[in-house]
């Protein structure tokens, strides 16, 4: 058995198309941005159409993905989540932290849309960095899956606060984009200096941006290709 256990392998079944280039805006939790959608594209080697038979009525998944870009030896048993501003240590079993023993992830996506010719899906409210691989789709079923008696002690005194963005520039973007940068940078935990500039990238973006004392300030979006 525990060679058996020891020698377990998985290959990825889907490959995301996001517009998160970086992992610096990716929000910290599905469902936060329900704006911002991303498509998964199946391995056609692996899956057929008859996988996505009644997928149409199902409204939304649970995602079990890879933390690809993780670096090596990172596995920590305590880390420090930005919601509580990176200052105080948390057991990495009570957290969500992508730095775990095996670097997988769970996330709770909206169904947009299925494509059984293409192979594809599309979700929204998503969390997912650009070429994430996906291990499996699981369908969210609520009576199962719902607890509302639930807790985390540690986020009980952590609400979201979505925070003002303010755009110094903005001509020129296509609107859509522009509400959806603001929508991810409005929930972007406050872990930078004040006033430090940051660089990340979205969709075919080059932002620069900072956390100033009441607002999250853009001070530039360019376009590269």
């Amino acid at each position: 058995m525990k060679e058996s256990l020891e020698s377990l392998k998985f290959s990825p079944i889907a490959k995301v198309h996001s517009p998160f280039r970086d992992k610096v805006l990716i929000p910290r939790n599905s469902g936060l941005c329900p704006l911002i959608k991303a498509e998964l594209h199946f391995d056609s080697k692996m899956i057929d159409r008859d996988f996505f038979k009644d997928l149409e009525g199902v409204s939304h998944l649970w995602v079990i993905f890879v933390f690809h870009q993780n670096k090596e030896n990172q596995n920590k048993g305590v880390v420090r989540p930005p919601r509580l501003g990176g200052e105080k240590k948390i057991g990495t079993f009570a957290t969500r932290s992508p730095y775990r023993p095996n670097p997988l992830g769970l996330s709770l996506v909206k169904l947009e849309s299925v494509s059984q010719a293409e192979l594809s899906i599309e979700v929204s409210g998503h969390d997912f960095l650009d070429e994430t691989p996906v291990l499996d789709i699981k369908p969210y079923v609520h009576y199962a899956d719902s607890r509302l008696d639930s807790r985390i002690a540690w986020l009980e005194n952590s609400e979201i606060q979505r925070q003002k963005v303010n755009f110094l520039c903005s001509q020129n973007i296509n609107p859509l984009h522009l509400k959806e940068i603001e929508q991810i940078l409005s929930v972007y935990p406050s872990i930078n200096p004040i006033g430090k500039v940051i660089k990340s990238y979205y969709r075919h973006y080059d932002l620069r941006w900072s956390q100033e004392l009441s607002e999250i300030v853009v001070h530039q979006i360019l376009e590269y290709f």
